[in-house]
């Protein structure tokens, strides 16, 4: 249910960077895959919370960052299937988290109209 919250602060962020009287076609937001949001929970609360705002009828375009690590033992970069941190090429958990903890809008498109 955190998706509710997320959403609010899409919209914050997205109605602080609207020209006067401009409104919202599109919203990109980078999601890393160990915050487990489900896309459609999140859809669901923009579409919502967007109602009545310049941001109605804007599409949440919701990129998902895999969750990538790079192993400090043979220096091979993997994405990985959660929960298991360790090396796809040699097996070591000596692991740093690349990517996968993102959590941003990327960027915002504004209707011509």
């Amino acid at each position: 249910m955190h998706e509710l919250g997320i959403a609010e602060a899409i919209l914050r962020i997205a109605q602080a960077h609207i020209p006067p009287g401009g409104r919202v076609a599109s919203v990109h937001v980078k999601t890393g895959m160990l915050h487990a949001i489900v896309p459609e929970s999140l859809a669901f609360y923009f579409e919502h919370l967007a109602r009545g705002t310049p941001l109605q009828g804007a599409r949440l375009e919701i990129e998902e960052v895999p969750v990538k690590v790079r192993c400090a033992s043979c220096g091979e970069e993997c994405c990985l299937d959660l929960p298991i941190f360790r090396c796809g090429a040699c097996g070591s958990a000596d692991v740093e988290l690349v990517s996968g903890e993102e959590l941003f809008v990327d960027h915002i498109c504004i209707s011509e109209e």
